[in-house]
Formats: structure tokens, sequence, C-alpha cells
């Protein structure tokens, strides 16, 4: 590495962290505890008190959370939750940079690491305290890992791998299939002897799973059940296949009522949310097979276009609302967002069009793949699900400015339809634009939030209650009562 290449490596770091900053600053306005939000934060003050971590989600971003809370002082909050956001996108933009650098080379790495840097869905993303802060940072690591274990393997490269996939794991459960997936493209791509790759691969799913075991021995003391990370895949499966959201709210009353019957007296309360968990993952699948043929067609009919869609947490989570950025900032955050993706994804079509493979494009594609998979399977709608692959369209994007020859003729003819695409894609999302209608339902949702307030203060007490007359009847009783039904879905609507 030059010096010239440390120089420019600095000022892209230094960008993104100021743009992410002045980001965070200017946009105080809008509530970054919306949503999810709010529970993770929770959950990490309950880590940073000594507290028992009460969630189905994996405990990793809460405890990054809460060891920054901790290194800071030690109180709760979110000011400095947000500084460790910016700290880990930061992270993101490098490990987007390494993965450049590993597969095409020092330019590829500076052109990708630029635009991610100033990529608007993560930059404002950082505002929240949301999972993909810590996921995406994490994720690019164990793949840059992975690809330069790749190319020469050995049990070194290997333990650095299995470490960092482990994490990740710990952050979002859904890793954990990918462990395979990685050790077999090392097996099947990797370059040196065959010993060596097996030893890789081999390193990569033993160090993965020591990293994952001190919490799945955890958990089994906790609920007596098998539960490698988390227990909140069930809830996705069945809401991401039902055709209506009362078929879900059907399912999950009546997969309850059974598995209270099979909770054992002795079994520990929250058991009974593992159980239902695992009721309703077998539900999903049940699901899947009676849409066939043309469940997946009809997933990314529906799903598809979410790519095309200006995307970014923040559209969901205040942006839209022009009392917070004026009529005219929710109009400028809307196309700018919905522009800059469409410009990205089109470009990564030429990127991708190259035929030129190296191994660590192939895991890289296949990493798309397998996370394209788990939410064709389970719920796609919500924005925030781009972000852990985003990165991916922004890389082969990236290829579009380094490969040449750049102005070529097909990639003059390619240009010109792309930014044609480009333009009528702009056009159709400003007809979706807020206009009048838009902000007649924001004012209809704000006049009614005084009755949904007291309606979840009443929902509220009714489950103190209850716990109460649990902890009354325990009093009387050798043998715990009924388990807590309470947050069996904290999925983010």
């Amino acid at each position: 590495m030059t010096r010239r290449d440390r120089y420019v490596l600095a000022a892209i770091v230094v960008v993104a962290l100021a743009a992410r900053m002045v980001t965070i600053i200017a946009l105080s306005d809008i509530d970054p505890m919306r949503g999810d939000g709010r529970r993770y934060f929770k959950e990490a003050g309950n880590i940073l008190a000594g507290r028992s971590y009460g969630w189905n989600r994996s405990p990793g971003y809460c405890t990054i959370l809460a060891g920054a809370q901790l290194i800071c002082g030690g109180q709760e909050s979110i000011k400095v939750v947000q500084g460790a956001n910016v700290v880990l996108g930061v992270l993101a933009v490098v490990g987007v940079y390494a993965l450049g650098v590993l597969t095409h080379g020092r330019r590829l790495g500076e052109v990708a690491a630029a635009i991610i840097a100033l990529d608007p869905r993560y930059i404002t993303h950082a505002i929240f305290s949301i999972i993909e802060n810590g996921y995406v940072p994490l994720c690019v690591w164990s793949l840059a890992a992975v690809i330069w274990g790749m190319k020469k393997p050995g049990a070194a490269r290997g333990l650095l791998a299995g470490v960092v996939i482990g994490l990740a794991t710990l952050v979002r459960s859904f890793m954990m299939y990918f462990i395979f997936v990685a050790a077999a493209a090392t097996l099947i791509w990797g370059t040196g002897r065959r010993w060596s790759r097996f030893l890789q691969a081999a390193m990569i799913v033993v160090v993965a799973a020591l990293m994952i075991m001190p919490w799945t021995i955890r958990n089994w003391y906790e609920y007596n059940r098998f539960v490698p990370v988390s227990f909140e895949d069930g809830h996705q499966f069945v809401r991401g296949n039902v055709y209506h959201q009362p078929d879900y709210d059907k399912y999950t009353k009546e997969l309850m009522e059974i598995a209270r019957t099979q909770v054992a007296p002795t079994d520990p309360r929250r058991a009974l949310k593992v159980d239902l968990n695992s009721a309703l993952r077998r539900k999903g699948v049940e699901l899947i097979i009676e849409r066939q043929p043309l469940w997946a067609f009809q997933k990314i009919a529906k799903y598809g276009p979410a790519l095309l869609e200006p995307g970014g947490y923040i559209l969901a989570r205040g942006a839209h609302d022009p009392e917070i950025l004026g009529e005219t900032g929710v109009v400028v955050v809307f196309w700018f967002f919905t522009g800059t993706q469409t410009v990205i994804l089109l470009l990564s079509v030429i990127g991708l069009a190259r035929h030129t493979r190296s191994p660590g494009d192939i895991l890289l594609i296949l990493y798309v793949l397998y996370s394209f998979a788990i939410h064709l399977t389970t719920h796609m709608s919500i924005f925030r699900y781009q972000l852990p692959y985003n990165w991916f369209f922004i890389l082969f994007a990236a290829r579009a400015f380094v490969d040449r020859p750049l102005l070529s003729r097909k990639r003059i003819t390619a240009a010109v339809v792309l930014m044609a695409l480009a333009v009528s894609s702009l056009v159709v999302n400003a007809i979706r634009a807020p206009d009048a209608e838009r902000k007649e339902q924001l004012e209809q949702k704000r006049d009614s939030l005084p009755a949904r307030v007291e309606a979840s203060e009443q929902k509220k007490q009714e489950r103190i209650d209850r716990s109460r007359q649990r902890r009354d009847k325990r009093a009387k009783s050798e043998v715990g009562g009924e388990a807590d039904d309470e947050d069996l879905d904290d999925s983010d609507e």
C-alpha cells in the first residue's frame, strides 16, 4: 500500500465520517428510536445495567451499543448510540474498500468506497438504533476475510474468517447458514493445495461454531431448548407467505393455544415463545408448499419492485412528514434517494456484464443470492432489508467507472439507455411522491394518535394485571403459571 493509497483511503474515511455526523445533526428532529430502534436501545440498556437479555433477536448489536455506552461513561445515551453507528458505518466503508481491492484492485476499492461513503441510505441509517448498522460492516468484513483466505488458504486465515463470520452471526442470525457456503466456496474456488483449502474450510466452520457456542449454551439454560442464536424466523416465515395480515394473526393465536398445552410445567416461562416460533416456522413451510408452483413468481412480483424504490429506513421513519422536513424537503429527499438508487442499480448491470470473474466475485454473488433467497422465503417488504446487500450493487457499479475502455461505443449506447430508464424511473416515482392525499393521510394519522396512545396504555395495563395474577398464582403454588405471551412478535412492520 503506497503513501498515495493511504492518503486516498484516509480522505474517504474523513468524508464518510463527516457526512454521517452532519446528517445526524441536520436531521435531529427525526425520532431515532422509531420501530425496532426503541427495543434495541432498551435491550442495550438492560445489558449495560447487568440485567438479562430478554429478546428473541440476536444479541450482538445490543452488546455493541452497550459496550459503546459503557466506554462513554456508563449512561444510556442515544447520542452515544448514534456515534457508535457512525463508527460502524465507517468500518463498512473500509470493508467495501477491502472487497474492491481483493477482487479487482485498489482503484475499484477506492471508487466503491467513495460511493458508499456518500450513499444516502447508509448515511441516514446511522440516525437509528437498528441492527443493520452492526451487521453490514461485519458482513463485508466476513466476505473480505474469506476472499483473502481463498487467495492463499491456510489455518490462520481460516481462523480469522471464522471469528468474523461468528461475530456477524451473533449480530444477524441468518448469517449462520452462510458459514457452510463460505467453507464450500473455499474448497471449490480457493487456490493452493487441496489440503490447505480443506484446512481453511474446516477452520471457518469450527471457529464460527465456537464463537456462537457460548450463546447457544446460555439459551439452553434460559429456555431448556436448543436455540443456536435466536428464535425470530418463524414469525417472518408466516408473515411473508400469507396473503393477508389477518391470516397471520389467526395462525399466531391458533398455534399459541396449541403451544400452551405442550409446554411442561417445569419448563422456563420463555420456553413458550421458542415453541411458538418453531410451530410458526413449520406453518410457514406449509404455506410455501401450498403456494407452489407459482410461489416464487408471486413473491418476486410483490416484493421485487422494492429494489427500485427509494429505499432507506429514513423514508419510512420520518422523512415523509412535511412537518419535519417541509414540503420541499420531502420531495428533494424522495427524488435524491430514487435517483441515486436507480443509477447505482443500472450501472451495476454494466459491472455484472463483464466476462471475467474472480473467485471473489463468485463468493459475493453467492452471498447476494443467499441473502435474496432468505428474504424471498420470509418477509422482504422492509426498506432496511436492502442494506445488507445494496453494497454489492455499489461495488459492481464502481466497475463501470474503473473498467477500460470507459467510452467505447457499446458503453455509450448502454449509458444512453440506462439514463433513459433512470429518467423514466424518476418520473414514475415522482407520481408516487408525497401529494395532497398523502398529506391528508398524515393528518388523519396524527388526529388518531391520542386514541391509539390510550389503547396502547390500556393494553399495557392489561399485561401488568396478567403479570400480577401470575405472580400471585406462583406464590400459592410450587409450579409456575402460564408463560407470558408478551412481545411474541417483535418484527418491524
